[in-house]
């Protein structure tokens, strides 16, 4: 099974979102022998009919924020609703099947309430509900999932994992700066930026033990930031010797600094 996540908030062509996702599955055939499962996550900005036809088509069970528009009668819904069920301690849902006639379709939709202490731009709700029921956050959720809203939920909360991966790339390579101004100087930068990302994560990827599978789909394995590992191996206390004319670094007979560089060593070796 392979987990895709999207940063939908830097897609505003329609167009641009349909092309990427053909382009993503047409190197998935090209890199892999036989197509895994895929789920996909995404941000309200691919609720559109032509990306949902491309995903449907391509088999993906798919998970995407759905926009309180005014044609979908999302509010209007959850004014009738009587019975939410629980998913946490603050967080209740319920689902129907939404019937979407500009697109001729129905779709499966969860909606989502969290109770929160004060009122936020969030609150579609203020005119549905009165003050004293509280305060609560709305958002929705169609998919093609078989799970139930509570399943559902833990999922989508799952994106903070690909949000951690955009904030490494920004933070810890340095993505997001503008070194010079020349566009072939900017660009080639970025591209430096990945590599080396790419680099350090297959290098823990490697190495790192692989963990159990859970309902966030959170990364097989641990990664650790940029900063963490410079100061486990690369930051430290060292001596350049020359035994016998060979240099060598001495970190010092340091027994949990030689089973983390022994750990990797082996991994690699395996």
């Amino acid at each position: 099974m392979l987990r895709v996540g999207n940063r939908a908030g830097n897609v505003h062509d329609g167009k641009a979102s349909v092309s990427f996702l053909d382009e993503l599955f047409d190197q998935l055939d090209a890199t892999l022998e036989r197509r895994p499962v895929l789920e996909m996550r995404m941000d309200g900005a691919f609720f559109r009919e032509d990306v949902i036809d491309v995903l449907e088509a391509e088999g993906v069970q798919y998970a995407i924020k759905a926009p309180f528009w005014r044609w979908l009668g999302l509010k209007e819904r959850i004014a009738e609703c009587r019975y939410w069920g629980r998913v946490d301690a603050t967080v209740e849902c319920f689902e129907q099947w939404l019937p979407v006639p500009a697109w001729s379709r129905r779709m499966r939709v969860v909606v989502y309430r969290k109770r929160v202490h004060h009122r936020t731009a969030k609150n579609y709700q203020l005119d549905l509900f009165d003050p004293d029921d509280g305060y609560f956050e709305y958002s929705a959720i169609v998919t093609n999932k078989e799970v139930t809203g509570r399943t559902l939920w833990f999922f989508m909360c799952g994106r903070g994992t690909h949000e951690k991966v955009y904030g490494e790339l920004k933070g810890g390579f340095a993505f997001d700066c503008v070194p010079t101004q020349r566009y072939e100087a900017n660009s080639a930068w970025q591209v430096f930026s990945v590599i080396a990302f790419n680099l350090m994560r297959a290098l823990q990827a490697g190495t790192a033990e692989r963990r159990s599978m859970n309902r966030k789909r959170r990364t097989i394995r641990p990664f650790r930031t940029i900063q963490t590992l410079q100061y486990r191996f690369i930051n430290r206390a060292g001596l350049l010797i020359q035994p016998n004319g060979r240099q060598i670094l001495d970190v010092g007979n340091n027994p949990r600094v030689r089973e983390r560089f022994q750990a990797i060593e082996n991994a690699l070796a395996a």
